[in-house]
């Protein structure tokens, strides 16, 4: 009974420290997947693991499925229900929240408003395939920083890009998870709110103490003074009584 005890008392005091001390190496779905986040808005997807061969940034603040990591690169499954794409990220580009994940990428179905052509590469040249208008795309990513956006769409069991003039207009809304990434700073005007009043008391009781020195030092002179003071010569009257 006594071995039992001490077994006990032990379990009870490593198990936390365990716990403390155990890697969470990223944020974990209701399935056990691992999930890293996308913190900003130009982080590269590749299709290689040198990371030669880039596609697309994906979309900000969503979340890469992790499969591996290695040499600071991160195996990555994106997508959602319905068709995946598994490539590589760099490592230092995500994020690990600890928050649970659900819908980790986004679902948004993009539709064509002309005669569009779906493209191979991202100059764009090399033609795929031509794409009648109010046909329906999957968006996986998008390519910014040229003289028209291009996205990343697969398109009945084709990849390819296209230009966002030939799409009705969409947008991106961001993962509802909370943004733990973002530190924000307080509001300037609060702090020096907060410090006005310590600065007023730091200037008042400078002025107090200047005012005791002040008049220590006119007391002091005056004292002074009248020790310093000469007295007058007395001289003797014969006309004086005694």
């Amino acid at each position: 009974m006594k071995r039992f005890r001490i077994l006990k008392r032990a379990i009870a005091f490593a198990l936390p420290i365990l716990i403390t001390c155990s890697p969470v190496s990223a944020a974990r779905a209701d399935g056990g997947e691992s999930f890293l986040r996308v913190i900003n808005e130009t982080t590269p997807f590749y299709s290689d693991a040198r990371t030669e061969e880039f596609l697309f940034f994906l979309p900000y603040t969503y979340y890469v499925k992790v499969l591996s990591e290695n040499d600071g690169v991160t195996h990555a499954e994106i997508g959602g229900n319905g068709i995946k794409l598994d490539g590589f990220v760099p490592t230092d580009s995500l994020f690990n929240d600890g928050l649970s994940v659900e819908n980790p990428y986004p679902e948004i179905t993009l539709s064509t408003v002309k005669n569009t052509v779906l493209y191979a590469d991202l100059n764009p040249s090399s033609t795929i395939l031509y794409i009648f208008p109010s046909r329906n795309l999957k968006y996986f990513g998008a390519v910014t920083g040229g003289d028209e956006v291009l996205y990343f769409v697969s398109y009945n069991g084709h990849l390819g890009y296209v230009k966002e003039s030939d799409l009705a207009p969409f947008t991106v809304p961001q993962h509802p998870n909370p943004l733990t990434f973002i530190k924000e700073d307080p509001p300037q005007e609060n702090i020096l709110a907060e410090e006005r009043p310590s600065d007023v008391a730091s200037i008042l009781r400078l002025i107090v103490i200047g005012s005791l020195l002040l008049a220590g030092v006119i007391g002091l002179t005056v004292s002074i003074g009248k020790k310093n003071k000469p007295k007058k010569p007395y001289y003797y009257d014969e006309n004086e009584t005694e």
